[in-house]
């Protein structure tokens, strides 16, 4: 099939990508009001005040790359992109919200609008709040596409038109003032962008960096490997263009794990702490080479390369039986897995009782007891497991879920990793661009029909036939996928002796005492690893738990300490 003209991206003007957005969405909401921003594409937080009507619309984009926070009482209404700017103002309180400090440690994804603030809301992804004197109306402007609700006569014009999208999203995520850097890793999502921008900018380079591991990572295994670079070689050699870079350890490494840049210019602590931690050396030579503006592949799995596996146990239950044997019978001949395994795993698993797996997994009773060093005091004063959505939350222990749009929402309405986005754009002010999340791709790949996600045994079918012919088979057919931050074991390892330090001070501070287990947090210092093999199966407790109660505890001292 010949290579579609795509009309290439300006990349000169006076205007830096994003392009102002004020005169714009000001002019569709005088022409729509409000509902403007179901016609906006683009990642956008704005503001507007209406005199006529004395109301202030907060507009967030469907995809949530713009947070957007907002403070109001009878005196004071305050918004802001950055929560720390809010938290500045002698007006707002600073109380913490002690349902949110729970959410935060056990990987909830809880109330949309709430923060670690009691005085401070969110404005949820997609969504229009409109602030007045009676109060904060809210209301939905963008709901994510039906599975299976769009259809075209045959593989070819699913192709076609895919591929156009896919084009006009990483065309628009090009412009820019200076080079445009590509996270480069190995798999489908960001081969499928870097394809399409190598072609738009051709004969012009196309910037790309992939961090790699320093010292001794854990083996591959036959669906996992822990060091991109060699299967990105190959994608270099087929892409001339392409200027990659690969990007080790620095002499900084130890102080992007100081957490407080963070809560200085986020005002909260970081979920995943070491992993934000491992891209700073990446940030730092990207701007040695005058680049401010990133693109990623996040979320890309949700949509345009969904392995179409979920839709498994819905086949079930709407009695098509037919289908799901033949998948199931394929699945098992193209992974090497028994029919019964591949029954047990992906369709019988969001059946099983919360009870059961956990018993199966030899868990404590709690769910979050494997990941999460939440002091048990502070749980059950919450009542959390009372409170908690298991059916939600099942998501977090393996637990799988039996539909497909409510899986899809669970990854979408992950305001942490947003916020995460937030504070690397602070401390670093870079840009960072998510094409696979751009309204269009949502709206098509969303839409698309199960089968072009998994046939006959083949997952993530439609971007795997998307890339076919243009990229080399061993990425294009791998079945196996990329672990970041493979050589978390060495720099945690680095930093265990700030951490026992910092705990001996830490057990003095009432509300970190109160919030996390530090005894489980120093049995866990207390018992290291002896080498990456071992840690690699503790991986969880090690890189998650113990790096996350650590950031906690941290940033709970420094609210009690003054925030200074």
């Amino acid at each position: 099939m010949p290579v579609p003209t795509t009309t290439r991206p300006r990349m000169s003007g006076t205007w830096k990508y994003p392009r102002p957005s004020s005169p714009p969405i000001l002019a569709a909401f005088e022409r729509w009001g409000a509902d403007c921003a179901s016609r906006l594409l683009g990642d956008y937080a704005a503001a507007i005040w209406d005199p006529a009507e004395r109301r202030l619309v907060l507009l967030r984009d469907h995809g949530g790359c713009r947070t957007l926070y907002l403070h109001r009482t009878d005196r004071l209404v305050a918004f802001s992109t950055r929560l720390r700017a809010l938290l500045t103002l002698p007006d707002i309180p600073r109380d913490l919200d002690d349902a949110a400090l729970a959410d935060h440690l056990i990987l909830n994804l809880g109330e949309p609008m709430r923060t670690l603030y009691q005085a401070i809301t969110r404005v949820p992804i997609a969504h229009v709040a409109v602030v007045s004197a009676d109060g904060v109306r809210l209301s939905r402007h963008w709901h994510p596409p039906e599975p299976g609700s769009l259809s075209r006569s045959s593989d070819q014009s699913y192709e076609e038109e895919g591929r156009s999208i896919l084009d006009q999203a990483v065309g628009d995520a090009l412009r820019a003032q200076g080079p445009v850097t590509q996270l480069l890793t190995a798999g489908l999502d960001s081969a499928a962008m870097v394809e399409s921008a190598t072609r738009q900018l051709a004969p012009g380079r196309h910037l790309a960096m992939t961090r790699v591991p320093d010292g001794a990572i854990a083996e591959a295994t036959v669906d996992r490997y822990h060091d991109e670079a060699p299967r990105i070689r190959l994608l270099a050699r087929h892409l001339p263009t392409l200027d990659w870079h690969c990007v080790g350890g620095d002499d900084r490494e130890q102080d992007d794990l100081d957490p407080l840049r963070g809560f200085l210019m986020g005002g909260k602590p970081s979920r995943a702490p070491q992993n934000i931690a491992w891209f700073f050396p990446i940030y730092r030579l990207m701007a040695r080479h005058g680049s401010s503006v990133s693109l990623g592949g996040e979320l890309g799995n949700t949509y345009f390369s969904d392995d179409g596996v979920a839709f498994l146990p819905s086949m079930l239950t709407s009695l098509r039986w037919g289908r799901l044997a033949r998948e199931i019978g394929a699945l098992s001949r193209v992974q090497g897995r028994s029919a019964w395994a591949v029954t047990r795993q992906e369709v019988m698993r969001p059946f099983e009782p919360m009870s059961w797996r956990l018993r199966r997994l030899r868990s404590a009773p709690e769910p979050w007891a494997r990941h999460s060093a939440i002091n048990p005091k502070f749980a059950a004063e919450l009542r959390l497991g009372e409170t908690l959505d298991i059916s939600r939350y099942r998501m977090r222990v393996g637990g799988g879920h039996r539909s497909v749009t409510a899986l899809r929402a669970w990854v979408w309405e992950d305001e942490a990793a947003r916020d995460g986005l937030n504070v690397i754009r602070a401390i670093t002010g870079i840009d960072h661009r998510l094409p696979l999340s751009d309204r269009r791709v949502v709206d098509f790949f969303g839409a698309l029909p199960p089968d072009q996600f998994l046939r006959n045994g083949e997952t993530r079918s439609i971007a795997r036939r998307l890339l076919r012919g243009r990229l080399p088979a061993e990425i294009v057919e791998s079945r196996a996928r990329g672990v970041q931050n493979g050589d978390w074991f060495r720099i945690v390892t680095a930093h265990r002796p700030a951490m026992l330090a910092d705990l001996e001070r830490l057990r003095t501070k009432r509300l970190a005492s109160r919030v996390v287990d530090l005894d489980r947090l120093r049995g866990l210092l207390d018992n290291w690893p002896r080498d990456v093999a071992s840690a690699q199966s503790q991986r969880p407790q090690y890189l998650q738990m113990l790096t996350r109660g650590m950031e906690v505890a941290r940033f709970l001292a420094w609210y009690e300490g003054g925030n200074s």
